[in-house]
């Protein structure tokens, strides 16, 4: 397992984040507001974006399964590269499953996804069906799944932010959660297995679901 000393931004804790962005946002805080329905829209310089993302960065993989062991042991995989987990992931949806395109079903099957905010797990109803699900973002593509029979877990682990495509949009959501305590409410994915070296902690989700459900 990852040791906790390793330096990481956890975006739900402001201290964490770079100094660099910090001096910025102190600068344009009374520069930018808040749009009518929370719409927000600030410029990121380069040089900020270039060191944000030599950090890396806490997220959190939102899933079910029988035994959190498997994580333990062998990380998460990718799961075009595991024909039983492949065959699991596909096999777990209905009959709407025909309706999903063969390239998004060889992106999800080659992509790990994220969220990157605790907080946001905590008030996200559309995240409940995820804890029932091995297949991860493969529901959103069908009306009809078959849950998995387990446990549902968050696995929270590190990646280096130079590993996503993008970091404007998270350092945009990261500012406005810095001014108006509003959580970051953005995903994301990467193409590479999970080490479980790379993993902080696996959490049992069940109260979470649970409330997750009620709020529906």
């Amino acid at each position: 397992m990852c040791r906790q000393y390793i330096k990481y931004i956890d975006v739900d804790n402001k201290k964490s984040y770079p100094k660099d962005l910090i001096n910025y946002i102190e600068e344009i805080k009374d520069k930018v507001e808040l749009g009518k329905y929370g719409d927000f829209d600030v410029l990121i310089p380069e040089n900020i974006i270039d060191i944000v993302n030599k950090n890396k960065i806490l997220v959190y993989h939102c899933t079910c399964c029988s035994d959190k062991r498997s994580f333990e042991e062998n990380g998460i995989m990718i799961p075009n590269k595991s024909p039983k987990l492949r065959k699991i992931l596909i096999n777990s949806c209905n009959a709407d499953i025909q309706t999903i395109s063969d390239e998004e079903k060889s992106h999800r099957g080659n992509s790990i996804h994220f969220v990157f905010s605790y907080k946001f797990i905590n008030e996200c109803i559309y995240l409940s069906p995820f804890f029932e699900h091995i297949g991860g973002e493969i529901i959103e593509k069908t009306y009809d799944y078959k849950p998995t029979i387990g446990i549902p877990y968050i696995v929270i682990f590190v990646i280096d932010l130079s590993e996503l495509c993008c970091t404007y949009n998270l350092i945009q959501r990261m500012i406005k959660y810095y001014l108006y305590d509003i959580p970051v409410d953005c995903s994301g994915f990467i193409f590479e297995d999970v080490k479980n070296t790379q993993i902080i902690k696996i959490k049992n989700a069940n109260k979470i679901m649970k409330k997750l459900k009620e709020m529906n």
